[in-house]
């Protein structure tokens, strides 16, 4: 009866987990480190012509041909720019993917709330749906496995702060240990799946509970993320492998996932749009207002910064300047804030609303009144958006690690490094990936809070000095030879 009545319910917000990080160490190919992972991921591969949905001709046509290649896995082919993957559900109740009918009787289960991610903070739990779970491999040896999660029991804007600040976490931070022991009030307890309300064995093969370790020289991710990208003959770690059968990963954001975060909540975007004079109320706010002060619950910019840059632990900015600087246009998309239209059939105003912030860590969006081609345009298109300027930022810190290890001649040749580099800037370093207005603005916010144009300057100014470095070393070696 309860499943029943959940099912009749709305979505409150819709979070997008995204977890980046290095797979290509000592010359692993892309097609080696799928080896290691969990058996239950299969090909995703997108198509326009033969799923036929309105969602996929969206994509189709908001996206240019250039995008559509480094976003979408259009055939199996492992030339692709991108692997795209997705997993079989199933396979987290059982260590080994099951027949067709099995997998779509499952799936249908999971369309039923039978899948969850489950985010335990003391008494406090938070349990999401499971969409679905993907992992993208691009050539550049960056990998981004990527949880879709949807909130239907919270709706206070301060739970979904925690949901985001909570669920992304997949290590305990460097300042979270005192005498060696994990304190970590920032983090949860436990993140695990769960299938039918029955939380997974944490001793069984699946391995899917998460808690805190004791501290140690190695980097202890959450366990959902090393099973899903494990099996039985191999192992992914944080430090070298120590044999054939392990691959190393590095993590690329520090202890956080990226969050990109859809929240329809009405009287947010009504305090979010109030005006006070020549400014919005949370740009008076940020500059009138201690930012740590909100006891009466009114403070629009303390409210606002923490929903953007999901300060769960509380107001971490305490800087009037800095937090003008933090709610400004650069980060602060308000073009569809203030929207609105006259209803012919109630013969009144309608006010609606959108407002999104973007971070280095995150895209969020609060809506009012969302309508539905809105919400599908966030999760897919926007989503992908952010999730390709993720790859790039990976990769360019990809590219620092090669020419680090070319500068101590070690696995890689500058050459090589060119080359690849070269096809990075040509695939997956685009300039442009959409004609739509809206695409073009929210595309040039995520590049600049990320700072893909800075690493990208930083790169090939650091590949231009190897090169420099290789001609000295051959211009003396041939002096050398003459004299």
């Amino acid at each position: 009866m309860e499943k029943e009545k959940q099912s009749t319910k709305s979505v409150v917000s819709y979070h997008t987990f995204l977890f980046p990080f290095l797979y290509e160490f000592d010359g692993v190919t892309r097609k080696e480190f799928e080896k290691c992972c969990h058996p239950g991921w299969f090909p995703d591969i997108w198509s326009p012509t033969v799923m036929h949905s309105a969602e996929n001709y969206n994509q189709y046509h908001y996206f240019n041909k250039a995008a559509i290649n480094a976003i979408y896995m259009t055939e199996d082919s492992e030339n692709a720019i991108v692997r795209n993957l997705r997993f079989d559900l199933l396979s987290l109740a059982q260590d080994k993917p099951k027949a067709d009918p099995e997998r779509e009787r499952v799936r249908e289960k999971n369309e039923k709330n039978a899948i969850k991610y489950v985010i335990r903070k003391n008494d406090i739990v938070y349990s999401l749906n499971v969409n679905a779970i993907r992992l993208k491999l691009y050539n550049t040896g960056v990998g981004i496995l990527v949880f879709e999660l949807e909130n239907y029991d919270h709706a206070q804007e301060i739970d979904i702060i925690k949901i985001n600040d909570l669920g992304r976490r997949i290590y305990a931070p460097f300042y979270g240990f005192y005498d060696n022991k994990p304190n970590c009030d920032i983090c949860a307890d436990e993140i695990y799946l769960e299938i039918n309300e029955t939380k997974l064995n944490p001793e069984a093969s699946t391995l899917l509970s998460y808690r805190l370790l004791n501290a140690s020289d190695e980097t202890v991710l959450a366990a959902p993320i090393m099973r899903l990208l494990s099996n039985d003959m191999y192992t992914v770690t944080t430090k070298s492998p120590a044999g054939k059968h392990e691959f190393c990963i590095e993590p690329i954001i520090d202890d956080r996932m990226f969050v990109a975060c859809y929240y329809k909540g009405d009287q947010f975007v009504d305090d979010m749009r109030q005006w006070d004079g020549d400014a919005y109320r949370y740009m008076t706010d940020a500059k009138t207002r201690y930012p740590f002060d909100n006891k009466d619950g009114q403070n629009t910019a303390h409210r606002l910064y923490r929903m953007m840059y999901v300060d769960g632990d509380g107001m971490c900015c305490h800087s009037r300047e800095m937090l003008q600087n933090l709610l400004c246009e650069e980060h602060i998309y308000t073009r569809w804030l203030e929207c609105g239209w006259f209803d012919k059939k109630e013969k009144q105003d309608v006010f609606a609303g959108t407002i999104t912030g973007i971070s280095e860590y995150t895209m969020i969006s609060v809506a009012k009144k969302p309508l539905d081609h809105l919400v599908t345009a966030f999760l897919t298109e926007y989503v992908e958006m952010a999730t390709l300027v993720l790859a790039q930022r990976a990769s360019l810190l990809s590219f620092e690690y090669m020419i680090s290890e070319s500068a101590h001649e070690r696995h890689y040749d500058v050459d090589q490094i060119q080359k690849k580099y070269t096809l990075f800037q040509c695939q997956v370093l685009l300039k442009e990936i959409t004609p739509q207005q809206q695409g073009i603005e929210l595309y040039d916010m995520l590049e600049k809070n990320l700072m893909i144009e800075k690493e990208q300057d930083e790169i090939k100014e650091q590949i231009d000095g190897l090169f420099t470095q290789k001609n000295d070393i051959h211009d003396k070696r041939e002096n050398t030879i003459l004299s």
